[in-house]
């Protein structure tokens, strides 16, 4: 069986070992799911609840880098955030730990806004949601 290649946005944050990835491409890998199911939202909860944003846990800069001129990942980001902010109320967690992980939505999604954007981010803004942003995983596949 051939190996698979990590998805180009998490690539280049493969540990030497090839075993781990850095906890905000972990989190990329989940929050750039057009339709996130309940798995994805339990591991977007326990992402951002375990680990908090900043240089020596989930590093901002490194989301900011990869979304910068891709207003698509961006976009799907922005959604996947808001769809987690209006499901983590049916997970059990504590109203301590709710305010936690929506802390952690409000820092990750103003830091998102608040960015600078390049050329192309710009372009593609406009364009907007009349025109398809995203792939399938089945498409990405073919």
């Amino acid at each position: 069986m051939p190996s698979r290649q990590p998805p180009s946005v998490v690539r280049d944050s493969v540990s030497a070992d090839g075993l781990t990835i850095a906890l905000a491409d972990l989190l990329l890998t989940k929050l750039q799911v057009v339709n996130v199911n309940e798995k994805d939202v339990r591991d977007l909860l326990a992402l951002l609840l375990d680990h908090d944003v900043g240089p020596d846990a989930i590093r901002l800069e490194r989301i900011l880098e990869a979304t910068k001129n891709d207003w698509g990942l961006e976009h799907t980001i922005h959604r996947s955030l808001s769809r987690l902010q209006q499901m983590i109320g049916g997970f059990g967690l504590a109203a301590g730990q709710q305010e936690t992980v929506l802390a952690r939505i409000s820092q990750l999604g103003g830091a998102l806004d608040s960015a600078p954007k390049g050329a192309k981010w710009k372009l593609r803004a406009r364009v907007g949601e009349r025109m398809r942003w995203y792939e399938e995983p089945e498409e990405a596949r073919a």
